[in-house]
């Protein structure tokens, strides 16, 4: 029962009047008007009329407050789905921000990579290719027989001490000591060059008793019948 508050105020009276109606039904010694009015059936036909008003007053009010209430609930709900909807708009914002940063950062590294790679790979290019003169060089100094100048091997030279012996030999051989040890007429120079032929001019006199060669260190040593190393036995 919906009322207006013209109708509510009157129902307020109405049931005021209707109390006061039924408590001063009661009270013959201080009203006398009402005393004719005191039977049972009087009282409860008030007491119900009162009763009906005070129904119908509380429904209304219960009503009211209801309609009250969800009136203040459906805003209040409208008012927090549009502040969801805000949230859930700025945290998508957000989203496709926090993507479209990431996808920059990862191809801002990516291209630093290729960066690093190709600097390296480039490092590694330079430093091969002076690797490889580094071996060509080294290789084409130790192989004899390229063009590649090579400066004289050091164990190669005749010392000073064997080339006097063997001059010193030379001159005994040549002065007469052939016969039984042999002729050396044909000993050959103390060169490289004579002493690599393996004493090829003295095979008229001495035959192969006269052998003279080099070692593989460079010196020269003669096989003359007792004569190692231009020394006698």
């Amino acid at each position: 029962m919906k009322c207006s508050p013209s109708t509510e105020m009157l129902i307020c009276i109405q049931l005021m009047e209707q109390r006061t109606r039924n408590c001063s039904s009661g009270d013959a010694d201080n009203i006398f008007w009402h005393a004719r009015r005191t039977t049972r059936k009087h009282k409860r036909r008030v007491k119900k009329i009162a009763d009906q008003l005070e129904e119908s007053e509380r429904n209304a009010t219960t009503e009211n407050w209801g309609l009250f209430l969800a009136r203040k609930e459906a805003a209040f709900r409208g008012q927090q789905q549009s502040e969801l909807q805000a949230l859930l708009k700025r945290i998508d914002a957000r989203r496709k921000e926090h993507i479209k940063q990431r996808n920059l950062d990862s191809k801002r590294l990516l291209q630093r990579n290729r960066n690093v790679q190709t600097v390296l790979e480039s490092k590694q290019n330079v430093e091969g290719l002076k690797l490889t003169e580094e071996i060509k060089k080294s290789v084409m100094g130790t192989i004899p027989g390229l063009t590649v100048s090579m400066p004289p091997d050091p164990s190669q030279k005749i010392p000073p001490e064997a080339r006097g012996r063997v001059r010193r030999k030379k001159k005994a051989s040549a002065s007469g000591g052939g016969g039984a040890r042999g002729s050396t007429a044909g000993f050959p120079s103390a060169t490289p060059a004579g002493l690599a032929q393996g004493g090829a001019g003295a095979g008229e006199d001495g035959g192969d008793a006269n052998r003279t060669f080099v070692t593989s260190r460079g010196f020269p040593e003669v096989d003359h019948l007792g004569v190692v190393d231009g020394q006698a036995a």
